[in-house]
């Protein structure tokens, strides 16, 4: 029997939460929190942009 069923999509929040977080301690320890806060979560939407993507092409 073939499996009729397209493979379940990958979610990308914990990609975000982790990469806001860790901009934020990474920019911290810089002297600049709020700079590696809002470079974190443009790091994190572009990989859950490329996950999104990479799901669209799989099924």
């Amino acid at each position: 029997m073939i499996n009729s069923r397209p493979p379940e999509p990958r979610g990308a929040g914990a990609a975000i939460a982790l990469l806001t977080i860790s901009g934020a301690v990474l920019g911290a320890v810089l002297g600049q929190p709020s700079a590696g806060l809002l470079g974190g979560i443009c790091l994190g939407v572009l990989v859950a942009v490329a996950l999104w993507l990479g799901d669209r092409r799989r099924r």
